[in-house]
């Protein structure tokens, strides 16, 4: 890791943020919500857990403020006042 860091950094000139920076098989490693299966015959690319974590996180989050929008619409009020206990 450190051999590489030194020729982007000195070569191309480029800066490497070594806290983002790691080293691991293709199959631990996540890049651009992407990540490969641990198979030697058949590799695939697949969408990564953590990705697919957060989209379900921003459906969830984006469906309730829907509901109680339309629940505002409803009633007459400009905003409607809630609070949430998940």
């Amino acid at each position: 890791m450190e051999s590489v860091s030194r020729f982007i950094e000195k070569k191309l000139r480029l800066e490497v943020n070594r806290e983002k920076s790691a080293v691991g098989r293709p199959w631990e490693r996540k890049y651009l919500g992407f990540c490969l299966t641990n198979s030697r015959k058949n590799p695939k690319i697949r969408i990564h857990w953590k990705t697919i974590k957060r989209f379900k996180q921003r459906v969830r989050d984006h469906s309730l403020l829907y509901f109680f929008n339309s629940i505002a619409t409803l009633t007459g009020r400009d905003s409607f006042q809630f609070s949430i206990f998940l």
